[in-house]
């Protein structure tokens, strides 16, 4: 039993071109969660989840809808603006029985308590967080913005 649960999650994605018969688009390939919980005994455990879109985005839907936690507080940076697009637009794909099971999964965790802390620097404008890692002291290296 747990008292207190935390998510974050990362995605992966890639972008493909515009062609002569598809307009540009970004397909969701990877999706990585760390779950922090505090038990009732006040100790700390750790889960990192992680999977890629090997069979198909469908797959990699589905598994996200099966292994997002709830309830849980979720924290990251610019969730409204970087994550949730992606995974609604991975969503918008889908196969309706899919789409669906997905959108309700996500709707029940993104609208538990959410902590964005990009908030405070701007939002959806903040620098992207290896930016402001950086002027805090923490120099990191931006894999992507």
């Amino acid at each position: 039993m747990h008292t207190a649960r935390y998510v974050t999650l990362t995605v992966s994605t890639v972008d493909t071109p515009a062609s002569a018969t598809q307009p540009a688009l970004t397909h969701l390939i990877g999706l990585a969660m760390l779950v922090a919980e505090r038990g009732q005994d006040a100790r700390w455990s750790f889960d990192l989840r992680a999977s890629s879109a090997d069979d198909g985005e469908e797959r990699l839907l589905e598994w996200i809808a099966d292994h997002l936690p709830h309830p849980a507080t979720v924290i990251g940076w610019r969730i409204g603006a970087r994550l949730v697009p992606v995974l609604l637009d991975a969503a918008r794909h889908a196969e309706p029985p899919v789409a669906h099971h997905f959108t309700s999964r996500c709707a029940r965790t993104f609208t538990s308590p959410c902590v964005d802390l990009a908030l405070a620097y701007g939002g959806a404008g903040a620098p992207a967080f290896d930016q402001i890692a950086t002027e805090a002291g923490f120099p990191v290296t931006a894999l992507d913005d």
